[in-house]
């Protein structure tokens, strides 16, 4: 009974497909992926995580990191869901930038 996250990288229209006949219990989508399309389209029955754009961790003080991570929880308040990047973290992501997307999810009220 372990569940398992599966994740289609750039799978386009197939990605419907996959979150109905795959038997995943969550859908990660990288952060190309339109939410309210993915709402819409995407198993209802499944979990969904993402999709924070990785490179926005990685300007030093980026005026718009609050505004990105809460239009993804506030999308998602409805849907079982798991916050992360939309493809894993890059050398380049500062730790601080991570350490302040961490206390955004911490923080938000659903």
């Amino acid at each position: 009974n372990i569940p398992v996250i599966g994740f289609p990288f750039k799978s386009g229209g197939s990605l419907i497909k996959y979150s109905y006949e795959s038997n995943v219990d969550c859908v990660a989508l990288d952060w190309t992926v339109n939410l309210s399309w993915a709402l819409e389209n995407i198993n209802p029955s499944i979990a969904i995580q993402g999709n924070l754009d990785p490179s926005s961790l990685i300007p030093e003080h980026n005026p718009f990191l609050r505004e990105n991570v809460e239009s993804i929880l506030k999308k998602m308040k409805d849907r079982k869901f798991i916050f992360n990047v939309g493809h894993g973290l890059t050398p380049e992501c500062r730790i601080d930038s991570v350490k302040q997307v961490i206390e955004i999810v911490k923080e938000f009220e659903i």
